[in-house]
């Protein structure tokens, strides 16, 4: 799995919009489907917001990427812009 950088753009219209891609990759030789629970924390290792990324039934040595943090509040666009993001569960089944 591949973390982005964390984007922030406005619209035409004046709406902010946020993502963070994530890219997964099955390495396996057989079809898996992985769940990530991916955190953004400050310099103090505090939560700023959590996010959750599923795959499901991805094909060998395929690969698939998915936009987390989309719906960021405008309080914590500021924070989420130094934040440092970390996986902090991972499951393959």
């Amino acid at each position: 799995m591949e973390l982005g950088n964390f984007e922030v753009t406005k619209s035409s219209y004046g709406v902010t919009n946020t993502k963070l891609t994530v890219k997964v990759t099955n390495k396996t030789s057989e079809k898996k489907s992985f769940s990530f629970h991916i955190e953004a924390v400050d310099a103090t290792g505090e939560r700023i917001d959590e996010g959750y990324v599923y795959a499901n039934d991805l094909a060998a040595g395929h690969s698939q990427n998915f936009e987390i943090f989309t719906l960021v509040t405008s309080d914590k666009i500021d924070k989420m812009k130094k934040a440092s993001f970390k996986i902090i569960e991972a499951s393959m089944y």
